[in-house]
């Protein structure tokens, strides 16, 4: 099994990503164990938060299931080997 990082996509526009704008019950990444990036994805869909509503909120429209589309999400491997760090710091306040 590998690890895996999954975050929104950097740079979308508000009208376009289902994280904005800042609304309650949303995930900003996760850290997953998985056999490959497919299987990943389906893990942080399964465990999503509001972000998977899809629809409409005012102007914007709103995609369902942004883990499972690369347009909206990365998923990156995480190495076993480097050097010691912090991985993933996910803070958000209100």
């Amino acid at each position: 099994m590998k690890i895996w990082l999954l975050r929104p996509v950097a740079g979308l526009s508000k009208d376009e990503s289902p994280w904005e704008p800042r609304y309650y019950d949303t995930v900003d990444g996760f850290v997953v164990r998985a056999k490959d990036e497919l299987a990943a994805r389906h893990i942080a869909d399964e465990n999503a938060g509001n972000e998977n509503r899809g629809g409409r909120y005012g102007d914007s429209i709103l995609v369902q299931h942004p883990w499972l589309d690369a347009h909206y999400s990365t998923c990156e491997e995480i190495k076993q080997n480097g050097v010691a760090g912090l991985i993933m710091h996910d803070f958000h306040t209100s």
